[in-house]
């Protein structure tokens, strides 16, 4: 009786996903702004893929011995679908809290190049794991009362 209602579910899960998609898409919206909104609305597919998933577990809980352990993977499953659909619910609030406290983007764009010419070892380059030990063994550190760890370099090391 599991299979046929985790069904369901999945047929419910898949409508609410493309519902709100056909609205954005009957919108007069920039195109740049409705590929936001549909992104924005796509976290919702991950609680349609864990809804699909969930049929495959409820039908393997069917045919093993151990249910318990195999109820474990359902539960798992069925918190994934929920978180999902609980964070697809928040984007858009958290879309307008993002707006409302960051700056525009080409100006966070500016201020984060700024901030990197101003480094004086913005011209070293961390992008492997060895330069970020080469760079993190030239410095001297300080541990504060709260636990953080700061890094203090005299000169870059190259």
């Amino acid at each position: 009786m599991a299979v046929p209602v985790a069904a369901g579910g999945l047929i419910i899960d898949v409508w609410l996903f493309v519902l709100p998609l056909v609205a954005i898409y009957k919108l007069q919206l920039q195109s740049t702004r409705r590929i936001g909104l549909t992104v924005m609305f796509s976290t919702g597919l991950i609680a349609v893929a864990a809804s699909a998933v969930s049929i495959y577990f409820r039908h393997q809980i069917q045919h093993t011995a151990d249910k318990t352990w195999t109820d474990l993977n359902v539960d798992l499953v069925y918190l994934i679908e929920v978180d999902a659909g609980i964070i697809t619910a928040c984007m858009p609030s958290f879309a307008k809290m993002l707006h409302h406290h960051l700056p525009p983007w080409p100006t966070l764009q500016s201020r984060l190049k700024l901030h990197n010419l101003a480094s004086p070892y913005h011209d070293i380059e961390l992008q492997s794991p060895e330069s970020v030990k080469k760079y993190i063994r030239g410095a001297a550190s300080e541990t504060f009362d709260d636990d953080r760890v700061y890094l203090k370099h005299g000169s870059p090391q190259t």
